[in-house]
């Protein structure tokens, strides 16, 4: 899919999107970093190849070896032959920031203190019912970056590939050939099982820390659907409106011929 930005106005309140440069197949690439869709996919794979990364254990995290080597500022899209961005539902990714921060609790601390400096109350006590109704309830740009809408990420310029989330691997192939989508796209991060018999009110209305303690035991949680109530997926495409708005705009690129699909 193909989206253009540029007429779009920036959301207020919102810090600016993060775009990465890097090359892969003789081609220049800029990706715009969206926590939740993809991004870890995404982090490894430039700091892997980059010409830099032997300079990586001198950083405290790949965002800022990213930041440091691959950053855009001034972007222009004609420079690059892909500019790409991964988007998903809306619903889909608010109720993976749950399960990944409040139940796996991987790389958790920033939410949990966002989330408690906000509500005043202890995440770890949270259930997804709360969660939802009283800090989603929050102006949006008040919340955990996780939590911003995938729209606010966005340069104002044209995407030559705003690739779903879901299939991304097959999305990939074109762009950087079937052996690195192998290596860094067949296999969804964060993915989970579910346990059996996890009824949608018990995994809505359980406090976090069970879950956890649930998920540390038995490597299981119960599955996204589990967490919404009848009414929440109303809920949460109006708190995301504007990424509604984005994902109704996205148009189809153009079928790839043979001459520009990738190389076996």
């Amino acid at each position: 899919m193909i989206h253009d930005n540029r007429d779009m106005p920036p959301l207020p309140g919102f810090p600016p999107g993060l775009h990465f440069g890097f090359e892969m197949r003789g081609k220049r690439i800029l990706y715009c970093y969206i926590r939740k869709n993809a991004c870890s996919a995404f982090k490894r794979m430039i700091t892997v190849r980059s010409p830099e990364r032997a300079k990586l254990d001198g950083f405290s995290s790949r965002l800022k070896f990213l930041r440091r080597f691959h950053g855009v500022r001034d972007i222009r899209a004609e420079d690059y032959d892909h500019t790409i961005f991964v988007h998903r539902d809306p619903v889909e990714r608010l109720v993976s920031v749950w399960r990944n921060k409040f139940v796996q609790r991987d790389g958790h601390d920033d939410v949990f203190a966002s989330y408690a400096a906000v509500t005043g109350r202890d995440p770890a006590r949270a259930s997804f019912a709360e969660f939802l109704e009283v800090y989603m309830a929050h102006p949006l740009p008040e919340l955990n970056l996780h939590l911003h809408p995938q729209a606010t990420c966005l340069a104002a310029i044209r995407y030559s590939d705003a690739l779903p989330l879901r299939d991304l691997h097959d999305h990939m192939v074109p762009i950087i050939g079937p052996k690195p989508a192998e290596r860094f796209f067949r296999q969804p991060t964060n993915a989970s099982a579910a346990p059996a018999g996890a009824a949608p009110e018990e995994a809505r209305g359980r406090a976090s820390e069970e879950l956890w303690r649930h998920w540390t035991q038995t490597g299981t949680m119960p599955p996204p659907a589990a967490f919404l109530g009848p009414d929440d997926a109303a809920l949460i495409r109006g708190i995301y409106a504007a990424d509604c708005r984005m994902l109704a705009r996205l148009q189809p690129a153009p079928a790839l011929t043979p001459t520009t699909a990738a190389p076996a």
